[in-house]
């Protein structure tokens, strides 16, 4: 059996995108977003979760999000001046 080369992979992908029209990407979408999110995706917050999260934060000092710096923050990758 033949295999493309990692380029005419590409290619042949890309060239089969530029023929689907629109309603092709709204049904590519939809069945995505429905895979992704099977309760609908929208966004919500958990009691439960948030008692969880906090619970689990206090066994471990320092745990829980990164603070994002004022200044640059490159070194922990959370930058808001230089990204």
């Amino acid at each position: 059996m033949f295999e493309n080369t990692f380029p005419e992979r590409v290619q042949t992908h890309v060239m089969a995108i530029a023929r689907r029209g629109d309603d092709d990407h709204v049904v590519l979408a939809d069945a995505l977003h429905a895979y992704a999110w099977p309760d609908g995706g929208l966004d919500r917050s958990d009691p439960n979760a948030q008692r969880w999260f906090e619970r689990y934060a206090k066994q471990r000092p320092g745990a829980g999000p990164t603070p994002i710096p004022v200044t640059c923050g490159c070194h922990i990758n959370r930058c808001l001046i230089c990204n």
